[in-house]
């Protein structure tokens, strides 16, 4: 004998609310195609199976590509345009889920992500599976290119077995998502190290938290939980930090103008420098140097 036991759903006082399908896509983008912005009340996850575009979230823009997936919570305001040389093919998932399963796909409830490394084929050929049991065509669903921008839309009114295919295949999608998030925390870890080291290299031009994450893909109000939960301070501060360490030793070491370092170390405004310099190290510029001049 063998048998399997789901203790989930068989827990008795557990109050459990399903996910629920509201529609899956595909789409081959033409070069350009843009759509949005729009509001929506259910969760969108979009799977990006060739090509590239840009995904704009709440007036904060992703650069995207094969392979890659972005998830947009409801009530956010999103917008999404395909390259203009190699254009986006995606499919995507549309649903409402409650809070307890948000929280297992996404870090942030509230705010987008950008998963990497996903097997985008995979989920195309969930919602195929869906289309040819339910639905018949004279082209070949399989076939490359077939669902382009101006194509069809379909729906199955009060047919049960349909209902519960779009179910299944939702909690198909979710399951690989969650399953994958499981192993996805050196994955994190690595990709916070790789962003420290980013402003290590980097500390001394004007980036800012919102050019970090946009180089990295990543939500700025959840890079920065992140990276403040892994190292105990936040990226804006840790550029601070970096700055006023490196100016402290051109003053204790050289003779360059403070207008010049203010420069060197990622300032553009000297008072700026000297302000967060004085609230840093508790003294101007100009007094810190005296100290170490002979």
């Amino acid at each position: 004998m063998f048998q399997i036991t789901d203790l989930v759903n068989n827990e008795k006082n557990r109050s459990f609310s399903p996910c629920i399908p509201f529609f899956y896509g595909i789409e081959c983008c033409t070069k350009g195609h843009s759509y949005g912005p729009r509001i929506r009340d259910y969760i969108l996850i979009h799977f990006v199976l060739s090509g590239k575009g840009i995904v704009d979230v709440d007036d904060t823009e992703y650069n995207l590509t094969s392979d890659q997936a972005f998830i947009i919570p409801a009530n956010s305001k999103c917008r999404y345009i395909a390259d203009k040389s190699e254009p986006w093919e995606y499919c995507w998932a549309a649903f409402y889920a409650p809070s307890d399963i948000l929280s297992m796909i996404l870090p942030v409830p509230s705010e987008p992500h950008i998963y990497h490394n996903i097997n985008a084929q995979y989920i195309k050929k969930i919602i195929l599976k869906i289309i040819a049991k339910h639905f018949s065509f004279q082209k070949n669903i399989y076939s490359e290119k077939e669902f382009d921008s101006s194509h069809f839309h379909l729906a199955t009114n009060f047919d049960v077995a349909f209902s519960y295919d779009m179910t299944a295949s939702l909690y198909q999608i979710l399951s690989y998502i969650i399953t994958r998030n499981k192993g996805i925390s050196t994955e994190k870890k690595q990709r916070l190290h790789d962003i420290k080291k980013y402003i290590d290299c980097y500390y001394n031009e004007p980036i800012q938290v919102q050019t970090i994450a946009r180089e990295f893909a990543i939500h700025p109000n959840y890079l920065t939980s992140a990276f403040k939960e892994e190292f105990g301070i936040s990226p804006k501060q840790y550029i601070i930090d970096k700055r006023i360490s490196a100016a402290c030793n051109f003053l204790e070491t050289s003779a360059y103008s403070i207008k010049d370092i203010s420069y060197m170390v990622g300032y553009e405004n000297q008072l700026e420098f000297s302000q967060l310099f004085k609230k840093a190290v508790g003294k101007s510029p100009t007094a810190y140097r005296s100290k170490y001049i002979t």
